[in-house]
């Protein structure tokens, strides 16, 4: 669906029925980005499946961009789809990324920019963000650190792919 342009700074979308670098056969399927690294196959079959939400591979892109502009390395992502969460994970609306690479200051800059630019809107939460960086715990309680998470409110359209991005 989303692709990124050669030096451009957003995504354009793309069909082809022909094969994409990297191995992906199906040109519905999500492209990938130089910008961005998976923790696991699971997240990367999430990714590629076209599970998640269209506008939350907008961000996650915009985001991912962003990280890679200031540290110069990927943004990982460490978890998209939870089937049994009944929140924004559970279908396809939210998002986790590490924020190893940043120091607290660069964690806060990232979150801004986000929610600047991508307000959390279609949701009665007016305390709702798109992004926030927050404490990940274990199910021990121990902490695993910060991370970024991103969400897309729960009235955001979802619209459908068209056959062909041709008009």
């Amino acid at each position: 669906m989303f692709c990124w342009a050669a030096g451009s700074a957003s995504p354009f979308l793309r069909f082809s029925g022909s094969p994409i670098r990297g191995g992906i056969d199906d040109g519905r399927k999500m492209y990938s980005s130089p910008y961005i690294r998976f923790l696991s196959s699971r997240q990367e079959r999430d990714w590629f499946e076209n599970a998640l939400h269209p506008a939350l591979y907008v961000i996650v892109l915009i985001a991912a961009r962003w990280h890679y502009l200031r540290t110069k390395k990927p943004a990982v992502i460490t978890s998209l789809i939870r089937p049994d969460d009944p929140g924004v994970h559970g279908d396809g609306r939210g998002a986790d990324l590490r924020t190893w690479e940043l120091d607290q200051q660069g964690q806060k800059e990232w979150e801004d920019y986000l929610n600047f630019n991508f307000p959390y809107v279609f949701s009665s939460k007016k305390e709702a963000r798109t992004a926030k960086v927050h404490e990940v715990k274990g199910e021990d309680g121990v902490s695993k650190g910060l991370h970024l998470h991103l969400q897309v409110g729960p009235l955001e359209p979802k619209p459908k792919p068209p056959e062909s991005f041709i008009i």
